[in-house]
C-alpha cells in the first residue's frame, strides 16, 4: 500500500490541473472530486466527496445530461435540463434512488460551487429548448425529450438524518498546485481522519518549503511523492506608510505641550496560506481543521516620539495598514480569506525626544492547531538598529519605553455555508525596548548639534550599525551638561492563536507562544559638556491625566 502522505501532489505548473477531477467519468460510485481553477478569487487546491452511491450523483456531460439554464453565480437556483438520448442509462442514476437530499455534482460552468444539495427535481413547465443545446440532444425517434426541473442549494442542514452520511476532503491555498492525487484515494472509506489530516499535513509542509527553496531554473523534483515541477514565488506585499499612533497636545500655562509618537514603516513580504479540512457535507460537521501560514518578510519602521510631557502613555495596538492576499475557495463547503497587517503600539514613561529604527527578517512557518503540523523559525533575527536621542534641557529622566511593530498574516474560515467562522492569526512582535537614566543641566534652549560624547559602550556584535550606536545628537544649550546610560534590546515574538469556533474544535481565543527571543543590541553610558548659561526649566506640578489618555505632566520654563 501506498504511503498516505501521497494523497497531496503539488504540480506547480498551472497547466497541470485537473488530477483529481475526471470531466468524462460520472460521479456514480460514491465518490466524486473536483479542483479549483486557479484564480486569485478561487485559489489552488481539490475537494474529494465520498460516501454511499445513494447519496452521490451527477448532471454533468458525462452522466448523459445536457443543462439547458443555470447561473454560475448562485448556489440556490432552479437548473433546467434534459437528457442528452433516449438511450441514455447514465440519467436514471439520479432516479435509482430518491433524487431529493443528495449530493449532486454540477458542471464547470453552472452554479457557484461544484457540489449541492437537490432540494427538488420534477418536471419543468417551461418545455423549451434553447438553440445552444440542441445540437447537443440525439434522439432517434424525433420525439421530443422532456425538460426536468432541478432546484438546488446549500442547505445541508436540511438533509434528514436517515440519508447516509457524505464526507469530504478538501486541501488548498494560495500557490498553485495543491490538489489531491487521485491514485491514492480509492480507500478513504476505510482510513482514519487522523492519519489523513497529518499526512495531508506533512506533505503540504514539504511542499510549500520546495517551492520557497527550489532554484529558479526548472527541473522536476520529488519529495515524498510531492511532485514539483516548476517554481513558484507568491506575489510579493510592498508597504509603505506614514502613521501617528499618539498625538497629545496639553495647554501649559502660556505654553502648547505635545506629545506624539509616530511611525514611517515599510514592508516587503511574501505570504503563502492554506487549509486541511476533514468532515461531513450530510450531516454537516468538521472532523479535522487545520490553517497553514508561511511568511517570508523584510520589516522596518522607524519610530520617532516627541516627548514635551512627562508621564506614562501606552497607545494601544493601532492598525497601521491592512492587505488583503489571494485566497482559497470551495464554495459552499469552503472559503479562506486572508490578510496581511501591520500594527504599531508604544507604551513606556520617557520625558525625552527619541528617533529609533525598529526591524526584523522573517522565516516562518506557522501551524494552527500545534496538533496540525509543527510551526518554525527558519529565519529571525533583528535588522542593524540606528538610535537617537535628543535631551531637552534640565531634565532628569529615569524611564523604559517599547516601541512595537507587529505584522501579521490573519486567515478568515468559512465553512459550510457560513455555519461555522473563525479567525487564525499569526503575529509577529518586534519590539525595541529602551532603557534610559539620564540628566540634564542647561539654561537656554538653543539648537541641536554633534554632542562630544566620553561614553562607555557596549554593543553585542549583531551588525555593523549596532556596534556604531552611540547617542548621536542632543539638543543643545548654553551652560548645559547631559550624562547617563541608555540600554536597547530587541525583542521578537511569534505566535498566533484562533478567534471563534470551527464546530468545537478550536477554543475560542486560543493562543501559543513557539519562539521568543531578546537581542541585546546596546547599552552606552555618557557625558557631554562644553555649554555656556543661561536660565533653567523646571516641571510643573499640574497632572493631566484623563481616562484613555497617557498620564502626563507639563514641562516648563
Amino acid at each position: 500500500m501506498r504511503l498516505l502522505s501521497a494523497i497531496v501532489a503539488l504540480s506547480v505548473a498551472c497547466s497541470s490541473l485537473g488530477k483529481a477531477n475526471n470531466w468524462d467519468k460520472p460521479c456514480f460510485h460514491g465518490e466524486c472530486a473536483y479542483d479549483t481553477i486557479g484564480t486569485e478569487e478561487t485559489g489552488y487546491g481539490s475537494i474529494k466527496i465520498y460516501g454511499s452511491p445513494k447519496s452521490i450523483t451527477d448532471i454533468t456531460p458525462a452522466s448523459g445530461w445536457v443543462v439547458l439554464d443555470c447561473d454560475p453565480n448562485l448556489l440556490a437556483q432552479d437548473i433546467r435540463l434534459v437528457c442528452r438520448s433516449d438511450d441514455d442509462e447514465g440519467c436514471n442514476h439520479i432516479y435509482e434512488h430518491d433524487p431529493v437530499h443528495r449530493i449532486v455534482r454540477l458542471p464547470e460552468s453552472c452554479g457557484k460551487g461544484p457540489f449541492a444539495r437537490i432540494a427538488s427535481m420534477q418536471v419543468a413547465s417551461d418545455q423549451s429548448i434553447p438553440a445552444h443545446a440542441e445540437q447537443k440532444i440525439l434522439r432517434r425517434d424525433g420525439v421530443v425529450p422532456q425538460v426536468h426541473l432541478l432546484s438546488v442549494d446549500s442547505n445541508f442542514e436540511a438533509v434528514p438524518a436517515d440519508i447516509e452520511p457524505v464526507s469530504f476532503v478538501l486541501v488548498g491555498g494560495n500557490f498553485p498546485g495543491l490538489e489531491l492525487d487521485p491514485d491514492v484515494l480509492g480507500s478513504l472509506h476505510q482510513r482514519d481522519a487522523d492519519n489523513i489530516f497529518k499526512s495531508i499535513a506533512h506533505a503540504v509542509s514539504k511542499a510549500a518549503n520546495a517551492v520557497k527553496n527550489l532554484p529558479t531554473s526548472t527541473f522536476p523534483l520529488e519529495i515524498n511523492n510531492i511532485n514539483i515541477n516548476k517554481t513558484f514565488t507568491p506575489p510579493a506585499l510592498n508597504v509603505q506608510k506614514h502613521f501617528d499612533l499618539l498625538d497629545v497636545h496639553q495647554h501649559c500655562g502660556s505654553t502648547d505641550a505635545e506629545l506624539k509618537v509616530s511611525v514611517d514603516g515599510n514592508a516587503h513580504a511574501e505570504v503563502s496560506v492554506g487549509a486541511i479540512l476533514i468532515g461531513h457535507i450530510i450531516p454537516p460537521k468538521i472532523e479535522k481543521a487545520g490553517a497553514f501560514a508561511q511568511l517570508s518578510a523584510e520589516l522596518g519602521a522607524r519610530l520617532m516620539i516627541k516627548a514635551m510631557l512627562n508621564g506614562d502613555f501606552d497607545t494601544g495596538k493601532k492598525q497601521i495598514v491592512s492587505v488583503g492576499i489571494p485566497g482559497f475557495s470551495i464554495p459552499p463547503i469552503f472559503k479562506l480569506g486572508p490578510w496581511f497587517e501591520i500594527d504599531g503600539q508604544i507604551k513606556g514613561k520617557i520625558d525625552l525626544n527619541i528617533d529609533i529604527d525598529v526591524g526584523a527578517n522573517y522565516g516562518v512557518q506557522f501551524w494552527f492547531p500545534p496538533s496540525a503540523g509543527p510551526s518554525s523559525s527558519k529565519e529571525v533575527k533583528p535588522k542593524d538598529t540606528p538610535f537617537k536621542l535628543s535631551a531637552a534641557a534640565d531634565i532628569s529622566a529615569k524611564g523604559t519605553i517599547e516601541g512595537h511593530i507587529i505584522p501579521s498574516v490573519k486567515l478568515g474560515f468559512e465553512v459550510l455555508g457560513g455555519k461555522a467562522k473563525a479567525d487564525v492569526y499569526l503575529d509577529i512582535d518586534a519590539y525595541a525596548k529602551v532603557n534610559l537614566d539620564a540628566q540634564a543641566s542647561a539654561s537656554v534652549h538653543h539648537r541641536s548639534v554633534e554632542g562630544e560624547l566620553n561614553e562607555q559602550l557596549y554593543a553585542p556584535p549583531y551588525g555593523r550599525a549596532a556596534r556604531e550606536v552611540v547617542v548621536r545628537s542632543v539638543d543643545r544649550a548654553q551652560a548645559a551638561t547631559f550624562n547617563g546610560c541608555v540600554d536597547v534590546s530587541i525583542w521578537l515574538s511569534l505566535g498566533g492563536g484562533a478567534e471563534g469556533n470551527i464546530f468545537g474544535l478550536w477554543s475560542a481565543d486560543k493562543a501559543i507562544t513557539f519562539f521568543k527571543k531578546e537581542f541585546h543590541l546596546l547599552k552606552v553610558c555618557f557625558t557631554i559638556s562644553r555649554c555656556h548659561g543661561g536660565h533653567s526649566w523646571e516641571d510643573a506640578l499640574r497632572n493631566v491625566g484623563v481616562l484613555g489618555k497617557p498620564s502626563v505632566t507639563c514641562l516648563r520654563p
